[in-house]
């Protein structure tokens, strides 16, 4: 005679406590084999509950069809799917438990963690939390997100708010996690600009790229980059001008080793050169864009290091013969405004000696293209390098307007490059770091920005368009006030600024005096109009401009001058040459 699973109580005590002494004989062995008691709690996943259920569906399935030689009564399809789920849900809750126990007890030993709120309450956000939920370092407040559809919603138990949570001030809050990787530039601005106000430091996740190729993990956070509060929106050059301009040719970069010229020869390099030459008078600066590139140069392309300088014309000379360049991109000049004004003579000797040299070497051995990086400092200069820039720029148009051979000469002019050795902003970065103060030049100083990959870019994409004799201008979007940037720099560092108002902040702004030769505002044109080009970004400048008669002789007694170390003269000469 069968029972139901009700008759389960009236049967006797025997084959009860029988049955359980084969849950236990059987499961233990059946669990150490299946790896359950390889999994650690502290770590336990929806995935290790599933195969508690698997399990525990094995355990049962072997005890009913046992139970046709033990002849339990009770034991019917009922009773053992009832069996199961109480088996299952019991083990469960009881793993549960000790993982929650655990945590806590974990917990205790780890006071000093972080507070911090997710912004960005999707996928992103939520996987962002389940990593930390382990983390002795982070605790996860809540969520933050714009999403009115997600509001007092949870994730993980965690609760999510709109981010005007923030300005009750209800919570004590260390960082404020960015975690929405598909952001564009405009939306990360203007999220930023939001949560400046409140002075909490802003870390962000990685870009999609990233994490799609591995190279990070969610968890990987990185300080908010100050192009990110610029919010400028980037336009990609055509690929394909690009490589009709770069493919299969052999390309000069001159100034390899430094910001701009580094960059624009991993862009190039991109573009799959017959050859590359990396010219650096650095012997460090070489060494380190050497061992980039080789790390870049999965097509195994020829890439030459050239130790030397764009000043000696016969080392110049010779290489470029022998390797048969067609394409130049100089890039070689000292470009600290200070340091040149404290050492003109050398600035002037680098600077614009080195830009006649490759003129000439590239008119004799007819190389198609020669690019000049330029500069803003070069529009009405008021320091020696930005003197020498504009020298160069005019040493650039005689070469071109006396078509003496086949070489086409440009120039592309831009401002300030982020990240750039020398710039403003890095500077700022290690003040905030060493506790300030920041050193500000002037309160009114402003300055266009640029990023690196940006500017090579356009760099490229101009040297693509060029027919010879134009200076291309690259839109910079408007000028930043450089105090503006400090503070918010401050702020989404989590710092205060120290001011009459809060003389008890964090990190103060001194205002140190303009630096001999320094403006405050740079332009990026002489006079004229800029007429645009196929790239939104790029404009050519129509610059009225009359050559000097005797433009080599003046060439020639500056270059004397300054060999005989006459610096008076040579500043003299410099500033008749570029008024």
């Amino acid at each position: 005679m069968k029972f139901n699973t009700i008759d389960f109580y009236d049967n006797s005590f025997n084959e009860f406590l029988l049955l359980l002494v084969l849950i236990i004989g059987i499961g233990i062995p059946l669990y150490s084999r299946t790896g359950q008691n390889k999994v650690l709690s502290l770590y336990l996943s929806s995935n290790s509950l599933y195969q508690i259920f698997a399990r525990n569906a094995l355990l049962i399935s072997f005890i009913y069809f046992l139970n046709f030689y033990l002849r339990f009564e009770f034991l019917d399809i009922q009773f053992s799917i009832l069996l199961w789920i109480s088996l299952s849900t019991l083990t469960c809750i009881t793993k549960v438990m000790i993982k929650d126990i655990l945590r806590y007890i974990k917990s205790l030993e780890f006071k000093n963690y972080k507070s911090v709120v997710i912004y960005g309450a999707g996928s992103a956000g939520a996987q962002l939390a389940a990593q930390l939920r382990n983390s002795t370092e982070y605790k996860v407040k809540f969520f933050i997100d714009d999403s009115e559809y997600l509001l007092d919603r949870r994730i993980y138990n965690i609760p999510i708010f709109s981010p005007d949570i923030l300005k009750k001030g209800y919570f004590k809050i260390d960082e404020i996690l960015l975690a929405i990787p598909s952001l564009t530039i405009n939306e990360r601005s203007t999220i930023l600009e939001k949560l400046s106000p409140y002075q909490i430091k802003v870390l962000q996740i990685p870009s999609i790229e990233e994490l799609s190729r591995g190279n990070k993990k969610i968890d990987s956070f990185r300080p908010v980059k100050i192009e990110d509060l610029l919010g400028r929106k980037i336009v990609r050059p055509k690929t394909s001008l690009l490589k009709n301009a770069i493919s299969n040719g052999v390309v000069c970069v001159t100034g390899a080793g430094g910001s701009i010229g580094s960059e624009l020869s991993r862009q190039i390099l991109k573009l799959s050169p017959k050859k590359l030459i990396l010219l650096e008078q650095n012997e460090f600066n070489l060494y380190s864009i050497k061992n980039q590139m080789d790390k870049l140069n999965h097509k195994k392309l020829t890439i030459i290091t050239a130790l030397g300088s764009a000043n000696d014309k016969n080392f110049l000379k010779k290489l470029l013969s022998f390797h048969k360049v067609n394409i130049i991109f100089h890039a070689a000049a000292y470009k600290h405004v200070p340091l040149v004004e404290e050492n003109p003579l050398q600035g002037i000797l680098n600077n614009v000696f080195s830009t006649k040299t490759i003129c000439d070497v590239a008119i004799h051995l007819n190389i198609q293209k020669v690019i000049l990086i330029s500069s803003d400092k070069a529009v009405r200069p008021t320091n020696v390098m930005g003197a020498t820039k504009r020298l160069s720029e005019i040493i650039f148009l005689y070469y071109d307007s006396k078509k003496l051979g086949l070489t086409k000469f440009s120039m592309v002019r831009f401002g300030n490059v982020l990240g750039s050795s020398g710039s403003v902003i890095p500077l700022f970065q290690k003040q905030i770091d060493e506790g300030g103060p920041l050193t500000l030049t002037h309160p009114k100083v402003n300055r266009y920005f640029m990023t690196i990959p940006e500017a090579a870019e356009l760099v490229l994409q101009s040297a693509a368009i060029s027919k010879g004799g134009e200076i291309f201008l690259l839109d910079m979007g408007k000028p930043v006030l450089i105090k503006s940037l400090a503070e918010k720099l401050i702020k989404l560092n989590g710092k205060t600024i120290i001011d009459k108002n809060n003389p008890e902040g964090d990190i103060e702004i001194v205002d140190v005096g303009l630096r001999p030769g320094e403006k405050l505002y740079e332009e990026l044109l002489i006079d004229g109009e800029a007429s645009q080009t196929i790239n939104p970004l790029i404009f050519k400048a129509n610059e009225k401009f009359s050559m000097l008669l005797d433009f080599e002789k003046k060439l020639d007694e500056l270059l004397d001058a300054v060999k005989s170390q006459n610096k008076s003269k040579s500043l003299e000469i410099l500033k008749f040459m570029v008024k």
